[in-house]
C-alpha cells in the first residue's frame, strides 16, 4: 500500500477539493495523510473518514503558523512528517508550501507533485487584503514576490496537477514545465452528492442564483446592476445570492436602492449541506467572473456543479467557461464587465430552449466532466509520477 502527504496551507475540515483528493486517493489504497493549519478548539490528530490529519502549529498563536515556505513551523512540520511517515509521495496543495516540500522531497528522494488548484499570482493581485495594506501591496504589485514563489516552486515539482487546459498550457509556456507532467483534473462534482435535486429549469426560468464567494472579480455589481435593468421588462424574475465576502456590503447596499429588492434575496453565508436546497431553488445559474489573468485560468466548482444538475449557465466570456460552454452548448458566455450585456444575456435566455440546454449540461457531466472520470486520471497520473 502506498503512503501519500498532502500538505494545505489552511485549517480541515472543510475544502472541497482537499477532500475529493484525500477520499479518492484513500479509496484507492493509499495510506494518506494531510497536513493541516491548527486552529483553536480542534486536536493536533485526528481521523476523518479514513484520512490521517496532522495540524501544524498546535496551540500556538494562529499567525504563528503562517503557510510560507519559509516558516520555520512548516518546514519541520514537513520533515517530521516525512520522517515518520516515509510517504511515496508529497503532494502540496498551492504555491504557498510548494517549495518547502519540493526540497524536502529532493533530500528524502521522494516524489513531489503540486495540486495547483489555481493562478495563485494572479488571485493574490486581485485581493483587497494586497491593496489595503502598504507592506503587502509592495511585495505582491511590486516586487512580485508571488511569481518568484512560483518560478521557484514548479521548478522542484516532479509533476503538477491543474483545473484547466489553459493553466496547464501556461506552465508549459512560461516555465518551460513538460506537458507530460501536467495533469488537468478539473473541480468535477461526484455526481452521487446531487440525488434528490431538481434538476432542470423552469420553462420561461424564475430564478437567477449565484452561489460562492463575493469578491471584486466576480463581477457581482455588475450582475446586480444588469438584474435591476432587466427586472422591469421581465416581473417573474428573481435574484439569489449566496455566500458572503468582501464585497458584500456593498451588493446589499446596491440592491436596496434599486426599485426591485424584494425580489433580490441575500442568503449569506451556507453549508455544504445546504447546497441540495439551494440548486433546487434555482433555474439559471450566473457566473459572472472577470475576464482578467485570474479567472482565465481556473473553473470554478459551481460550473461543473450547475451543469451537472440540468442548470442553464450565464457565464463571462472568460476563456475556460466558454470553451466548454462552447462545446456543449448548455449556457451562454457574455462580456460580464457590462451590466447592459448582463440584462440582455437574462433576456435572451428566458426565450431559448432551456430544455435542450438543460440536457446538454446533464449529458456532458455524466460522459466526461465528473469526479469519477477525473479522479480515475488523477490516480493514473499519481501512480506514474511514483
Amino acid at each position: 500500500m502506498k503512503t501519500v502527504i498532502y500538505v494545505w496551507k489552511s485549517p480541515y475540515p472543510w475544502d472541497v477539493r482537499v477532500e475529493k483528493i484525500c477520499n479518492s486517493l484513500y479509496k484507492n489504497n493509499f495510506n494518506v495523510y494531510l497536513l493541516a493549519r491548527w486552529t483553536k478548539n480542534q486536536p493536533e490528530r485526528e481521523v476523518i473518514n479514513g484520512i490521517n490529519i496532522i495540524r501544524v502549529g498546535y496551540k500556538k498563536p494562529f499567525s504563528f503558523s503562517v503557510p510560507l515556505s519559509s516558516n520555520p513551523i512548516w518546514k519541520k512540520a514537513i520533515i517530521k512528517a516525512v520522517e515518520e511517515i516515509k510517504p511515496d509521495i508529497i503532494i502540496p496543495r498551492e504555491i504557498m508550501l510548494a517549495e518547502a516540500s519540493g526540497k524536502v522531497g529532493k533530500k528524502y528522494g521522494i516524489p513531489v507533485i503540486m495540486d495547483m488548484a489555481e493562478h495563485y499570482p494572479a488571485a493574490m493581485k486581485g485581493w483587497n487584503k494586497y491593496y489595503n495594506n502598504f507592506f503587502k501591496r509592495m511585495a505582491v504589485h511590486y516586487f512580485h514576490l508571488p511569481e518568484l514563489v512560483e518560478k521557484k516552486s514548479v521548478k522542484l515539482m516532479d509533476g503538477i496537477i491543474t483545473v484547466s487546459n489553459e493553466l496547464s498550457n501556461r506552465l508549459n509556456k512560461i516555465f518551460s514545465f513538460d506537458k507530460k507532467k501536467i495533469q488537468v483534473v478539473y473541480n468535477t462534482p461526484d455526481l452521487t452528492l446531487f440525488d434528490g435535486i431538481r434538476t432542470g429549469s423552469s420553462q420561461p426560468p424564475i430564478e437567477f442564483a449565484y452561489h460562492g464567494f463575493m469578491t471584486k472579480d466576480r463581477n457581482l455589481d455588475k450582475l446586480l446592476r444588469g438584474f435591476i435593468i432587466i427586472a422591469q421588462q421581465l416581473p417573474q424574475i428573481k435574484l439569489t445570492l449566496s455566500g458572503s465576502g468582501e464585497s458584500y456590503n456593498d451588493l446589499i447596499a446596491i440592491a436596496r436602492n434599486s426599485n426591485c429588492y424584494e425580489r433580490i434575496l441575500f442568503t449569506g453565508s451556507y453549508n455544504h449541506s445546504e447546497i441540495k436546497n439551494l440548486y433546487s431553488q434555482m433555474d439559471i445559474g450566473i457566473l459572472p467572473f472577470k475576464n482578467n489573468e485570474f479567472i482565465n485560468h481556473i473553473i470554478a466548482n459551481k460550473f461543473f456543479d450547475y451543469i451537472s444538475v440540468g442548470k442553464p449557465i450565464i457565464t463571462s466570456n472568460a476563456k475556460p467557461m466558454a470553451n466548454i460552454l462552447s462545446e456543449i452548448n448548455a449556457g451562454i458566455s457574455v462580456d460580464c464587465s457590462d451590466e447592459n450585456e448582463i440584462a440582455q444575456a437574462i433576456f435572451r435566455i428566458c426565450d431559448m430552449d432551456l430544455i435542450a440546454m438543460s440536457a446538454n449540461g446533464i449529458k456532458a457531466a455524466k460522459e466526461k466532466y465528473n469526479w469519477d472520470i477525473d479522479s480515475r486520471n488523477m490516480i493514473e497520473f499519481i501512480n506514474r509520477i511514483i
